[in-house]
């Protein structure tokens, strides 16, 4: 989402989540990217956050965190 919506770059996502590296970043989105068509929870609750982000209720996607 920070990709996304702010237009992070991976090593500037790592220092915002106090990450090791934007590889680190790279590698969770690649789990990311793998999980979703196998976990129906998981691509609900990113419906859920991208429409609130995408209605400008950013601080309702919170909840979903």
């Amino acid at each position: 989402m920070l990709s996304k919506y702010a237009g992070l770059t991976q090593r500037e996502i790592a220092g915002q989540l106090g990450i090791s590296s934007g590889a680190a970043v790279g590698q969770q989105q690649q789990k990311l990217r793998e999980a979703l068509p196998h976990d129906r929870r998981l691509r609900k609750q990113l419906s859920k956050i991208e429409q609130a982000l995408d209605s400008g209720q950013g601080q309702i996607a919170n909840r979903y965190l």
